[in-house]
């Protein structure tokens, strides 16, 4: 018998249990509460996804050193002001900047590089030479008008050079300032805002305007959410400001991408094992259809989950975003033991030879030896994802081992005690279909299923061998979640990368070599 060599102490487990059911009862009770509680004050979730993978290389310490001396410029929030008009983006993305720096109690190194007064003296120096160009160009057709405004900025030269425009030379320049008069007036009379933006009519835009503000939130690390505060004070603040036409404010950066993940995950996770648990009761209605059998193993499940977790928080000492999985994992590996000792002993009781103490040791000494091997063998395997350099997946399997050891050991624990407490199992007829007829008739029709099949894998072959690897972080996330969605928008519109890397050096750069570069674009 598999196992054999496991019975004996199983068994003998099993009858002690049995004999002082309650006493157990309350003393797993007890480890719960207290293991609950562990679980709840050291939770903590890292979304950091360059976590997931153990970094011991030099870049991280050149990067821990960049971050100590910059502190400022990682672990920030960017909002991101975007539409077609350069007036109507500026203006948005001043209101911006001046709302976040009237809340230094949360918002600090408040930064909007493009409002900054010496960017905006020299940001002629900072153009493309083709962008340079055609301002040049404008400015150049412009030339008549604004010579004539600057000999004469009175009312009176500003009718003059109307007339002008409308009489003599309309095809210098005059007709654009008619133009822009005249939409001046019409605001001014719509109850409008009348400024003329000139650098709207200097400056060619081929698509949507962006400008960036960056800031530094204060993180909360005592919540399991630790920028909630930040992102939710950050979006309320853009929702009291007042909507300019044809302007969006979104929000990226390290802090939304982060939280927006942990966010995902718990929504994941929520969902997921909802349905693994919905699946799992109809499972057991349908297929068991015994009250204490479903009772005691949905509250297996409820205590095998509280002990790993308090495991997974004493020994790992945090979930990320791949780790936080095992809870649904536990749902399907951890009732495979319960049903399997939990149908066993059912048998046992009504076989008639014994009352619940003697079937509880008989059902025991019939698969207690199998379970506690596919425990041992499960948890091992889980375990063997542990030497990996891939800290998520090490997590994970740590987590994972620990859950199995647990959902064996309540197996032989809280199982027996219950039933102890609980009494006989009705034995309940279940008229389940079985796979008798679709054997019989794969084995009639063996020559057209294996050429089926054969098919089947020169197809699955042919897919396999186009598959490639996603080296970005982005394809982890929600492709759906606004810090996701702006973060794509920018990289498409060149605003920003994330495939940039940063040079810290105590003299000057080789800025010159690095451009020759083939796999540089810009410095």
């Amino acid at each position: 018998m598999a196992g054999a060599w496991l019975a004996t102490p199983l068994s003998r487990w099993v009858g002690g249990v049995s004999r002082r059911p309650w006493t157990v009862l309350v003393c797993i009770a007890v480890a719960t509460a207290a293991l609950g509680w562990v679980a709840l004050d050291r939770f903590r979730m890292n979304s950091n996804l360059s976590d997931l993978i153990r970094q011991e290389a030099t870049w991280r310490v050149d990067f821990d050193r960049f971050k100590e001396q910059f502190p400022d410029l990682v672990e920030t929030a960017v909002v991101v002001v975007s539409g077609t008009s350069y007036r109507d983006v500026e203006a948005m993305t001043g209101r911006l900047e001046a709302a976040l720096l009237g809340r230094d109690d949360l918002f600090r190194a408040v930064y909007a590089p493009e409002n900054d007064p010496f960017f905006r003296r020299h940001a002629l120096l900072y153009l493309d030479e083709d962008d340079l160009d055609d301002m040049a160009d404008r400015l150049a057709e412009a030339q008549p008008m604004l010579t004539a405004v600057a000999e004469d900025p009175s009312l009176r030269g500003v009718l003059e050079l109307v007339g002008d425009g409308i009489e003599n030379e309309p095809a210098a320049g005059f007709d654009t300032v008619v133009r822009l008069l005249a939409e001046s007036g019409e605001a001014v009379l719509a109850g409008g805002d009348p400024t003329i933006s000139w650098t709207d009519e200097l400056f060619e835009t081929d698509g949507t305007i962006h400008r960036l503000i960056f800031l530094k939130g204060q993180a909360d690390f005592q919540e399991s959410l630790a920028n909630a505060r930040i992102m939710k004070e950050l979006r309320a603040l853009i929702a009291q400001l007042p909507a300019i036409d044809g302007v969006d404010v979104r929000i990226t950066g390290e802090v939304a991408l982060a939280h927006e993940e942990i966010e995902a995950a718990y929504a994941g996770v929520q969902i997921a094992g909802w349905v693994a648990l919905a699946l799992l009761m109809i499972i057991l209605i349908v297929g068991v259809r015994s009250a204490k059998i479903i009772i005691a193993t949905v509250l297996l499940l409820f205590v095998g989950v509280t002990w790993t977790s308090a495991f997974a928080m004493l020994t790992v000492g945090e979930y990320n975003t791949l780790s936080i999985v095992f809870l649904v994992m536990f749902f399907g590996l951890g009732v495979d033991f319960a049903l399997h000792f939990s149908l066993r002993y059912q048998e046992e009781i009504n076989s008639g030879e014994g009352d619940a103490l003697r079937s509880l040791v008989s059902a025991t000494n019939s698969v207690g030896g199998a379970i506690a091997i596919c425990t041992i063998t499960t948890a091992l395997g889980f375990l063997s994802f542990y030497p990996t350099p891939y800290k998520g997946l090490a997590d994970l399997g740590v987590i994972s081992a620990g859950g199995m050891l647990v959902a064996g050991f309540l197996t032989f624990t809280l199982l027996p005690a219950l039933y102890a407490v609980l009494g006989d199992i009705r034995p309940h007829i279940v008229d389940l279909p079985t796979g008798d007829r679709l054997v019989a008739y794969l084995s009639r029709h063996r020559g057209p299923v294996l050429a089926a099949l054969g098919l089947g894998a020169a197809l699955a072959l042919f897919l396999a061998s186009r598959a490639h690897f996603d080296y970005s972080v982005l394809a982890l996330k929600d492709p759906r979640a606004e810090s996701v969605v702006t973060l794509r928008v920018l990289q498409a519109d060149d605003a920003v990368t994330d495939y940039a890397l940063t040079i810290m050096s105590a003299r000057q750069a080789p800025e010159a070599a690095l451009e020759e570069l083939p796999t540089v674009e810009t410095v």
